[in-house]
């Protein structure tokens, strides 16, 4: 009884954990002038973390992508949005799904578009038919 007790308070720590270092991008500012791209994120708490990067050393792909392993949604889920993925050489600094913190299909491809306008490389798959259009 005393070992599942300390496994189920481990496992409810691990959960909060995951949950207060795990941020979703809520706000980009993108800067024409000085191209850079700021990134306000917000954890499920509400902390908001905020990142700015050059446009020279960020790059993001926006194609069709099952969204189950990002939402937690059914394997055999078929919604298949346009999704947004900004990365850097070291991580992910931002995803833009539709339904997430208000984003929607035209805001994400507005972004992307304002993202190509500074100089930020978009990321293709050669053979592949998912990719969005801008």
């Amino acid at each position: 009884m005393i070992l599942f007790l300390l496994f189920a308070a481990f496992i409810v720590v691990a959960v909060m954990y995951r949950r207060l270092t795990s941020y979703e991008t809520k706000v980009i500012n993108i800067n024409n002038e000085t191209k850079t791209i700021e990134f306000v994120n917000k954890n499920a708490f509400g902390k908001v973390m905020k990142e700015q990067y050059q446009a020279a050393d960020i790059y993001f792909s926006y194609r069709k992508r099952n969204i189950s392993r990002y939402q937690g949604q059914g394997f055999f889920h078929d919604n298949r949005p346009k999704v947004c993925i900004i990365d850097t050489a070291q991580k992910t600094v931002g995803m833009l799904m539709p339904g997430k913190l208000g984003w929607n299909d035209k805001n994400i491809a507005q972004t992307c578009r304002n993202m190509q306008g500074i100089g930020v490389k978009r990321i293709t798959e050669k053979y592949s038919d998912d990719e969005g259009e801008l």
